[in-house]
């Protein structure tokens, strides 16, 4: 067989039973706005071949891990090779001067403070970082910062769009994982809150972040 022939066989993952099953079985991957945002925001960005194929990857369970640290998403995936890919996501963080300008929107939208203690992500919301600047979700491809070791040459690849659509749930439970990606967590965007308001912002029990279920 000649090696334009074998580079063009097509392959299916190895399937395993011990992956991040996605809720979804068809349809959509979100329940709420600001998460059927994020899968927007994705396919604009994104092949459409690789977001069907990563659509499929989520919902067969191949993605084994994905956890969040100081802004980073990284995952591994089980794909057609017996050895998982390793996938990180990221997104641009703001500068201090964009952080500051969406401080200050914020404290003068009381609602939005009151709805983010409550886990929700107000209407109006992403509209308020524009006018900062800023937007939360990714508005051109280099927005969206991705890395795989797959061979595949696409960026972001398969095993990637198979992670964004399980973060799309992750999202639908917590919208503060937005933040994290563009550089700020709860704890600090309270903080600074609280020193624009001049007065205590009540911060929530702290909820643990555990492996998407």
């Amino acid at each position: 067989m000649s090696w334009r022939n074998d580079w063009q066989k097509p392959s299916s993952p190895i399937e395993t039973g011990k992956g991040i099953k996605a809720h979804s079985k068809r349809g959509a991957f979100a329940e709420n706005w600001w998460a059927q945002r994020w899968i927007g925001a994705l396919e604009h960005v994104t092949d459409a071949g690789r977001l069907r194929r990563g659509q499929s990857y989520a919902r067969k369970g191949q993605v084994l891990s994905i956890d969040e640290k100081a802004g980073v998403i990284t995952a591994r995936v089980q794909g057609s090779r017996p050895t998982p890919y390793k996938a990180t996501i990221r997104l641009a963080p703001f500068t201090d001067a964009q952080w500051q300008a969406v401080i200050d929107g914020l404290a003068e939208r009381a609602i939005f403070s009151a709805q983010l203690l409550a886990g929700e992500m107000p209407q109006g919301l992403d509209e308020t970082f524009r006018e900062a600047g800023a937007s939360l979700y990714p508005r051109v491809p280099k927005e969206l910062q991705t890395h795989c070791d797959c061979p595949d040459w696409a960026n972001p690849c398969k095993h990637v769009a198979a992670v964004c659509y399980v973060m799309a749930e992750a999202l639908d439970r917590d919208p503060w994982l937005l933040f994290d990606l563009r550089g700020k967590t709860k704890d600090e965007v309270l903080a600074a809150l609280q020193g624009n308001l001049g007065e205590e912002v009540p911060a929530p029990a702290p909820k643990k972040r555990g492996r998407p279920k």
